[in-house]
């Protein structure tokens, strides 16, 4: 009877299900908890057990990954607030379980990452729409909202995440492929309003990383067109680039103060401007790090440590709002250590130089998107982006197709 059941499950593609149904819900910050569940619980009962050993046999990296949760297992041995050190091993639990669970699937074919891929970019777009309609209607419909208010479901800079990995995935995997006059219509119609609604997100490190993949994708535009096409495109983007920065006062007033930060002597301890207050909060963690230099503070004791630095220094709005580093490097830094972040950093730049050795460039796209929001973000402590992180990491690495010309598409 088993064996009937765990034929059945496997021709009902309970792990594609899975898959989409995490993928539909993620732009959303919906029931992430229970999709991890859902799609750990259909891989290992939808397959024979010797079909699992085999996939996690050739694919051992899945032990490198995973075994970076146990850096929060080891320093939680130094740790005081032991309480609070349980919660964030229950909280970062997707760090271990979503390499395993990927690593364990066959490899999905080319059409079935295209399909996925679909269900992340329409869900992504919708989302966003959503978030259109749900802030416009709390302002009664007087004014478009942008940055916190906009954004509805998530943090703008954790938005933004989402949707520049959505580009990606529409611009490399499904505009290399257009056909049609109606296809090219819609494919560059969806690219707009993915790039239109970033800079409403108004996130600038979102918006500059927008930026970034659209000056890479003109590149290899121009290596398929013509010198004149490519002229023109970038004249179309710098003169676009100089009207939004200059004319639209939301994104203009948002890079104002990074404009500013050479002639700043002197932030205020209560500035809330976040750009300042990311320069109070680096300047407490150089503190912590001064006194916990080689292992950190301890998994528990990373927030305690920083609200200590916060009240003495009197830096009000971060002891207020109990912010975090800010930083993810600086996060790692704080809880385990120079070692500690030695030993994670291992874990993210060995796949880097094996995807890129490999060209599987879909890969090394996310990976760029993440380490570069790691410098103004602590993109893993929460649940929005540990799932973010975990699982498109997975995905990428053990299922993306093969990308040989993606660079030169």
């Amino acid at each position: 009877m088993l064996n009937k059941l765990s034929t059945w499950i496997t021709k009902k593609q309970l792990p594609l299900f899975s898959l989409i149904f995490l993928l539909a819900v993620m732009p959303f910050n919906f029931l992430l908890s229970f999709g991890v569940i859902l799609l750990a619980i259909s891989v290992f009962f939808s397959q024979a057990l010797n079909e699992t050993f085999y996939n996690l046999k050739s694919r051992p990296d899945f032990i490198l990954f995973s075994s970076t949760y146990l850096l929060y297992l080891l320093a939680l041995l130094h740790t005081e607030n032991i309480s609070f050190g349980m919660r964030e091993l229950e909280y970062k639990l997707s760090l271990f379980i979503m390499p395993i669970v990927l690593a364990a699937m066959p490899k999905l074919s080319e059409a079935t990452f295209r399909k996925i891929a679909k269900v992340f970019i329409v869900s992504t777009i919708l989302s966003s729409i959503l978030c259109i309609f749900i802030s416009t209607y709390r302002t009664s419909f007087q004014y478009l909202p942008t940055y916190i208010e906009l954004s509805v479901f998530m943090h703008p800079t954790y938005a933004s995440a989402y949707l520049n990995l959505a580009f990606i995935f529409l611009i490399k995997l499904f505009g290399r492929s257009i056909k049609t006059k109606r296809e090219k219509v819609g494919v560059y119609s969806l690219a707009a309003f993915m790039v239109g609604f970033n800079f409403l997100l108004n996130s600038k490190i979102g918006i500059l990383l927008n930026l970034l993949l659209i000056f890479i994708f003109l590149i290899q535009l121009g290596r398929q067109k013509s010198k004149k096409t490519l002229y023109s495109a970038f004249v179309l983007f710098f003169v676009s680039l100089v009207l939004v920065f200059t004319q639209v006062s939301t994104v203009k007033n948002r890079f104002q103060y990074i404009s500013h930060l050479t002639k700043v002597e002197n932030i205020p301890n209560d500035s809330e401007e976040s750009t300042y207050l990311r320069i109070l909060i680096w300047n407490q963690v150089g503190e912590i790090f001064q006194e916990n230099k080689w292992f950190g503070v301890g998994t528990g004791d990373t927030k305690d440590a920083l609200m200590e630095k916060y009240k003495k220094n009197n830096i009000s709005y971060a002891y207020t709002e109990r912010l975090n580093a800010h930083n993810q490097y600086l996060e790692w830094v704080i809880t385990f250590g120079l070692l500690g972040l030695i030993a994670y950093l291992i874990s993210i730049i060995f796949p880097l130089i094996k995807t890129i050795k490999s060209q599987q460039f879909l890969y090394v796209y996310f990976l760029a998107i993440v380490l570069i929001i790691f410098t103004v973000e602590s993109f893993l402590e929460r649940e929005v982006g540990i799932v973010f992180f975990t699982f498109f990491n997975g995905l990428l690495y053990y299922h993306s197709p093969n990308q040989q010309s993606a660079l030169k598409s």
